[in-house]
């Protein structure tokens, strides 16, 4: 992980720094949706269909005022160069977090 990836992981770990965000970007109404309070990070390492340790970058969730609960996956990735496959890579961590969620699903009652 580059040091740039550090910092970012470390500022974006925060609650905090996660509700500025949401603070900062989202629409009132949008924002007026959620409850901020809720706001939990997730474990970001996951294990793929190949048996290889994967760690994505920061997973939060937070729940809406009707009671659902949302999924934000933050990826950050500093390239020095292109990276050509950056999408399948994307695609990939989102993968994986889809199947985080669908198992504590069905593990839990």
């Amino acid at each position: 992980m580059n040091l740039y990836d550090q910092y970012y992981r470390k500022l974006f770990s925060s609650p905090h720094m996660v509700r500025a965000l949401f603070q900062g970007i989202l629409p009132p109404a949008l924002l007026a949706m959620l409850d901020l309070d809720t706001l939990e990070p997730l474990p970001t390492n996951y294990v793929s269909g190949w048996q290889r340790d994967r760690r994505g970058d920061l997973v939060w969730r937070v729940r809406r005022r009707d009671g659902i609960m949302l999924y934000l996956l933050i990826l950050l990735e500093h390239q020095s160069d292109q990276d050509r496959i950056m999408g399948i890579r994307i695609m990939g961590y989102s993968a994986l977090l889809y199947e985080d969620i669908t198992m504590r699903d069905l593990v839990q009652p």
